[in-house]
Protein backbone atom coordinates (compact mmCIF):
# COMPACT_ATOMS: atom_id res chain seq x y z
CA UNK A 1 0.00 0.00 0.00
CA UNK A 2 2.83 2.39 0.68
CA UNK A 3 5.14 1.59 -2.23
CA UNK A 4 4.78 4.99 -3.92
CA UNK A 5 4.62 7.13 -0.77
CA UNK A 6 8.35 7.62 -0.15
CA UNK A 7 9.35 7.56 3.52
CA UNK A 8 5.68 7.57 4.61
CA UNK A 9 5.31 4.39 2.58
CA UNK A 10 7.86 2.60 4.72
CA UNK A 11 5.71 3.38 7.76
CA UNK A 12 2.49 2.41 5.98
CA UNK A 13 3.96 -0.92 4.84
CA UNK A 14 5.34 -1.62 8.31
CA UNK A 15 1.95 -1.00 9.94
CA UNK A 16 0.03 -2.98 7.30
CA UNK A 17 2.41 -5.96 7.40
CA UNK A 18 3.62 -6.12 11.00
CA UNK A 19 1.19 -4.24 13.23
CA UNK A 20 -2.21 -4.92 11.64
CA UNK A 21 -1.00 -8.15 9.99
CA UNK A 22 -3.08 -7.50 6.86
CA UNK A 23 -0.53 -9.22 4.60
CA UNK A 24 -0.04 -12.96 5.16
CA UNK A 25 3.47 -14.42 5.06
CA UNK A 26 4.52 -15.37 1.53
CA UNK A 27 7.56 -16.35 -0.47
CA UNK A 28 8.05 -15.45 -4.14
CA UNK A 29 11.76 -16.11 -4.80
CA UNK A 30 11.91 -14.74 -8.37
CA UNK A 31 9.44 -11.89 -7.88
CA UNK A 32 10.28 -8.31 -8.82
CA UNK A 33 9.11 -5.65 -6.39
CA UNK A 34 6.58 -3.08 -7.62
CA UNK A 35 9.03 -0.19 -7.17
CA UNK A 36 11.76 -2.07 -9.08
CA UNK A 37 9.35 -2.77 -11.94
CA UNK A 38 8.34 0.91 -12.09
CA UNK A 39 11.99 2.00 -12.06
CA UNK A 40 12.90 -0.44 -14.86
CA UNK A 41 9.93 0.72 -16.93
CA UNK A 42 10.98 4.38 -16.79
CA UNK A 43 13.89 3.70 -19.15
CA UNK A 44 11.86 1.63 -21.62
CA UNK A 45 10.06 2.79 -24.72
CA UNK A 46 6.35 2.02 -24.92
CA UNK A 47 5.50 -0.13 -27.92
CA UNK A 48 1.78 0.51 -28.15
CA UNK A 49 0.05 -2.69 -29.29
CA UNK A 50 -2.72 -2.69 -31.86
CA UNK A 51 -5.88 -3.78 -30.12
CA UNK A 52 -8.81 -5.22 -32.02
CA UNK A 53 -12.39 -5.72 -30.77
CA UNK A 54 -11.95 -9.49 -30.60
CA UNK A 55 -8.73 -9.33 -28.56
CA UNK A 56 -8.88 -10.47 -24.94
CA UNK A 57 -9.23 -7.51 -22.59
CA UNK A 58 -8.85 -9.54 -19.39
CA UNK A 59 -10.07 -12.53 -17.44
CA UNK A 60 -12.80 -11.83 -14.90
CA UNK A 61 -12.45 -14.39 -12.13
CA UNK A 62 -15.84 -15.31 -10.81
CA UNK A 63 -17.54 -18.11 -8.92
CA UNK A 64 -20.68 -17.59 -10.95
CA UNK A 65 -23.55 -19.70 -9.70
CA UNK A 66 -21.38 -22.72 -8.87
CA UNK A 67 -19.06 -21.08 -6.36
CA UNK A 68 -16.07 -22.66 -8.12
CA UNK A 69 -13.67 -19.95 -9.26
CA UNK A 70 -13.16 -19.70 -13.01
CA UNK A 71 -11.80 -17.12 -15.42
CA UNK A 72 -14.35 -15.73 -17.88
CA UNK A 73 -12.63 -14.43 -21.02
CA UNK A 74 -13.81 -10.91 -21.76
CA UNK A 75 -13.06 -9.31 -25.11
CA UNK A 76 -12.73 -5.60 -25.73
CA UNK A 77 -15.93 -5.85 -27.80
CA UNK A 78 -17.83 -7.38 -24.85
CA UNK A 79 -16.67 -4.80 -22.33
CA UNK A 80 -17.34 -1.86 -24.64
CA UNK A 81 -20.82 -3.14 -25.50
CA UNK A 82 -21.69 -3.64 -21.84
CA UNK A 83 -20.45 -0.20 -20.79
CA UNK A 84 -22.39 1.44 -23.66
CA UNK A 85 -25.53 -0.49 -22.66
CA UNK A 86 -25.19 0.72 -19.08
CA UNK A 87 -24.56 4.26 -20.29
CA UNK A 88 -27.72 4.18 -22.45
CA UNK A 89 -29.70 2.92 -19.44
CA UNK A 90 -28.27 5.71 -17.23
CA UNK A 91 -28.86 8.67 -19.56
CA UNK A 92 -32.64 9.11 -18.98
CA UNK A 93 -32.05 9.26 -15.22
CA UNK A 94 -29.32 11.89 -15.63
CA UNK A 95 -31.65 14.11 -17.70
CA UNK A 96 -34.22 14.30 -14.86
CA UNK A 97 -33.98 16.93 -12.13
CA UNK A 98 -32.08 17.54 -10.00
CA UNK A 99 -29.20 18.11 -12.42
CA UNK A 100 -26.05 16.19 -11.52
CA UNK A 101 -22.81 18.01 -12.39
CA UNK A 102 -20.59 15.02 -11.71
CA UNK A 103 -21.70 11.45 -11.19
CA UNK A 104 -20.52 9.80 -7.97
CA UNK A 105 -20.68 6.01 -7.85
CA UNK A 106 -19.96 4.11 -4.65
CA UNK A 107 -18.23 0.85 -5.53
CA UNK A 108 -17.29 -1.90 -3.10
CA UNK A 109 -13.92 -3.57 -3.65
CA UNK A 110 -12.88 -6.10 -4.73
CA UNK A 111 -14.78 -6.10 -8.03
CA UNK A 112 -15.96 -9.70 -7.77
CA UNK A 113 -18.79 -9.43 -10.24
CA UNK A 114 -18.88 -8.15 -13.81
CA UNK A 115 -21.71 -5.81 -12.79
CA UNK A 116 -19.42 -4.04 -10.32
CA UNK A 117 -16.68 -3.82 -12.93
CA UNK A 118 -18.82 -2.42 -15.76
CA UNK A 119 -21.86 -0.73 -14.18
CA UNK A 120 -19.93 0.80 -11.31
CA UNK A 121 -16.26 1.19 -12.18
CA UNK A 122 -16.07 1.54 -15.98
CA UNK A 123 -19.39 3.38 -16.34
CA UNK A 124 -18.23 6.07 -13.91
CA UNK A 125 -15.08 6.56 -16.00
CA UNK A 126 -17.12 6.80 -19.23
CA UNK A 127 -19.45 9.36 -17.64
CA UNK A 128 -16.53 11.42 -16.35
CA UNK A 129 -17.66 10.64 -12.86
CA UNK A 130 -15.99 9.84 -9.59
CA UNK A 131 -15.66 6.37 -8.13
CA UNK A 132 -15.66 6.12 -4.37
CA UNK A 133 -13.89 2.78 -3.94
CA UNK A 134 -14.57 1.14 -0.60
CA UNK A 135 -12.42 -1.85 0.33
CA UNK A 136 -14.27 -4.63 2.07
CA UNK A 137 -12.11 -6.97 4.12
CA UNK A 138 -12.55 -10.70 3.61
CA UNK A 139 -13.56 -11.05 7.26
CA UNK A 140 -16.47 -8.65 6.83
CA UNK A 141 -19.84 -10.48 6.70
CA UNK A 142 -20.99 -8.24 3.82
CA UNK A 143 -18.17 -9.46 1.57
CA UNK A 144 -19.39 -13.06 1.71
CA UNK A 145 -22.89 -12.25 0.47
CA UNK A 146 -23.85 -12.62 -3.18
Amino acid sequence: MGDLLGFKGVIVNLVVRRVKKMVPAYSLPDAVTFNDAIAAGRSMKLNKPRIAPDDVAFLQYTGGTTGISKGATLLHRNILANVLQNDAWLQPALRKPPHVDQLLIVCALPLYHIFALTACFLLAMRAGGVNLLIPIRATCPVSSRS
